[in-house]
């Protein structure tokens, strides 16, 4: 369920999140699991993905979820430390389910989560569920996958390109609750946080499907037309686009401006370590040949930062469940060409209001005043055109003309056109039937 919150504490947080069970039939027990709350040390944000089969998976990513918050519960001077703790109990705590050591099929979780304090942002991990966070118009990976892939790309045997689709992807080589002790992964140090950050928290179920550069172009949209809730919908929706194969869980948070503190002045830290991934001082993003985030995706070779997203191609579809069958509207800024056989995008759109009374009234007056103009105009034309058809017999009949004893002809071309008369018509020859069709039909 999508619930957009505020945190009050210092460094200002709006948040949402939505978790789907994914389109596979056999898949339809979500065992994926978020969770946001202010805690003593900050604003904590995590994702789960529990496996290990239905309810046992569902059961051990809450468990999990639950552990850790309640270990967070308690003021720590050390933030960092305390949620690499947290998560190690919780590992504990997901073991424990699994029965007697010598149980080979054991319930397990992945684990992504962000800790968001005054002194930066802290990222702790296990497993294949992924952090990214966005600036200024990129997006950069804040956590490595603990995956055969992944060990298989640091190694240089797999490029990011090969690793789409190979054999060995589902496997994992970390994870809550496969031994009672985990190995958690824990930044070196925070990462500097700054109005506008986007903190994005999901389980494989939406990283499989969707590129980094399609996230980047969904957020910059969605968020810009209805906020970050609607963003979870629309990413949700691209991935059971693609298919939907897993379950799907995305958290978001966006960085507020803080309120200024009385009688206190905003300072900016004259230093950063290079280990805070990836701003250095000031918070302004590196260039884009910069050194950045260690943690290679998909879209990029190992040790290389992502690149900015620009409009190369068409764009991600979209879908947004309320207005399934309005019109496809192009998301612009996308990168990524949408793979084929997804169903067709429509990006949402306001249904029109319906026209007031007074507003028809008018509209009808106008068509109603523009109608009779058209008629008076035709009229006119129709006329003039009766009139020179008529001239035009006169000058082709080979007849001699009546006499000058024969009415006077008025010199108004609209009377002239209605009220001559051939005198002679009953008693002449006719003439050649093709010369006054053609006559007329110039004349008109």
């Amino acid at each position: 369920m999508v619930q957009p919150a505020v945190s009050n504490s210092r460094v200002p947080l709006n948040v949402a999140d939505k978790s789907d069970p994914g389109l596979d039939p056999d898949k339809q027990v979500n065992e994926d699991a978020s969770r946001y709350a202010e805690v003593p040390c900050g604003y904590l944000l995590v994702v789960c993905d529990g496996m290990g089969g239905h309810a046992s998976g569902r059961e051990a990513s809450q468990r999990a979820i639950q552990t850790i918050f309640r270990e967070m519960d308690a003021p720590h001077p050390a933030p960092g430390l305390a949620l690499k703790r947290a998560i190690e109990i919780a590992g504990r705590a997901v073991y424990e389910l699994g029965g007697p050591p010598q149980n080979q099929l054991r319930p397990g979780s992945t684990c992504v989560s962000v800790l968001v304090h005054p002194g930066g942002i802290e990222v702790a991990h296990v497993g294949d569920s992924r952090g990214y966070m966005v600036r200024a118009g990129q997006i950069y990976p804040i956590t490595r996958d603990h995956s055969m892939v992944q060990q298989l790309i640091d190694a240089g045997v797999l490029t990011p390109q090969d690793a789409v689709g190979h054999p060995d992807a589902n496997k994992i080589t970390r994870a809550l609750g496969m031994t009672a002790d985990v190995e958690v992964e824990l930044r070196p140090t925070p990462i500097p946080h700054a109005p506008g950050d986007i903190l994005l928290l999901a389980s494989d179920g939406l990283c499989d499907l969707v590129a980094p550069s399609e996230i980047l172009a969904v957020l910059q949209q969605a968020i810009q037309l209805r906020g970050l809730a609607f963003a979870c919908d629309q990413l949700v929706a691209l991935a059971n686009a693609r298919g939907g194969h897993d379950n799907i869980t995305v958290l978001l948070a966006q960085v507020g401006q803080p309120p200024p503190e009385p009688g206190l002045r905003m300072t900016i830290p004259e230093t950063v370590s290079e280990a805070a991934l990836p701003l250095p001082p000031g918070g302004a993003l590196p260039p884009p040949a910069a050194t950045v985030p260690e943690i290679p995706t998909l879209a990029d070779e190992p040790g290389s930062p992502l690149a900015p997203v620009v409009p190369a191609g068409p764009a991600p579809t979209m879908i947004d469940e309320q207005y399934a069958s309005g019109p496809a509207v192009p998301l612009p800024g996308a990168s990524a060409t949408p793979i084929q056989g997804a169903p067709g995008a429509v990006w949402p759109q306001q249904p029109a209001a319906a026209p007031s009374k007074a507003t028809g009234l008018m509209i009808a007056g106008a068509v109603l005043v523009l109608g009779g103009l058209v008629l008076v105009v035709a009229s006119f034309f129709w006329a003039v055109s009766r009139g020179a058809g008529s001239d035009q017999i006169d000058v082709e009949d080979p007849r001699p003309r009546p006499s000058a004893s024969a009415p006077a002809a008025s010199a108004d071309p609209l009377v002239d056109s209605t009220t001559r008369t051939r005198p002679d018509a009953a008693s002449a020859p006719s003439a050649p039937s093709s010369v006054p069709r053609t006559a007329r039909s110039a004349g008109r």
